[in-house]
């Protein structure tokens, strides 16, 4: 046994296939509270069933996007508070993420660009 302790939580789930969404609910159905998902996909239908499964659910197109959230992450110093990843989208389908503890000021927020900093989509 891993002892995960995935019924007490917090959870965070990944995956890129509709092989990786049992998962999720897995983890859903033991802490629907303290569960969310990291989907790297630009399947439409997977991104609607893995949301609908798990609302706090993160969608990028790439690895490389997860790869520069977490080497943004890294850079924090002296975390001392939760960091904090907010996504914001809009009617016209841009995102933005931004990163932050409450121990230092804020990554500021990155449209989406298509470079490296920005490939949130």
């Amino acid at each position: 046994r891993l002892h995960l302790d995935v019924s007490t939580g917090p959870n965070l789930v990944c995956g890129d296939t509709s092989s990786d969404v049992p998962m999720v609910e897995t983890a859903m159905a033991l802490c629907p509270e303290r569960t969310s998902a990291i989907f790297i996909t630009k399947d439409k239908q997977l991104i609607n069933r893995v949301t609908a499964v798990c609302p706090r659910t993160l969608i990028l197109p790439s690895p490389d996007c997860l790869v520069t959230i977490m080497h943004e992450c890294a850079r924090l110093k002296d975390v001392k508070h939760p960091l904090t990843l907010r996504r914001r989208s809009s009617f016209s389908g841009n995102v933005s993420i931004s990163i932050s503890n409450e121990a230092s000021t804020p990554y500021p927020t990155t449209p989406h660009t298509g470079d490296r900093a920005g490939c949130i989509t």
